[in-house]
């Protein structure tokens, strides 16, 4: 699935702590792009807090694309070091 049929998308920029995405909705994840001047990670949690969804490290000026769909049930949180980019393209028009 291409990633520009997703109907919006949130760019999260580095040194984000729990960013979140569609609080309280249901949210439908399309697939994400990860990307790093310095090595880095990205962490993608439920809003439970509690339920990791998926966690990336990267090395020194890599980008990561995720085309795998999925549901985060009640929106979702996601943290970024400083060096860090972070692009999920999903389902809500509000976030």
């Amino acid at each position: 699935m291409a990633l520009n049929c997703a109907p919006s998308y949130t760019r999260i920029p580095g040194d984000s702590t729990a960013t979140i995405v569609a609080a309280g909705e249901s949210l439908k994840v399309h697939g994400v792009v990860i990307s790093t001047t310095l090595s880095g990670s990205c962490s993608l949690v439920e809003m439970d807090g509690v339920t990791t969804i998926a966690a990336f490290s990267l090395l020194s000026n890599t980008s990561f694309e995720l085309r795998t769909s999925f549901i985060a049930s009640r929106g979702i949180k996601i943290t970024t070091d400083p060096n860090v980019v972070c692009t999920i393209f999903h389902s809500s028009t509000s976030a």
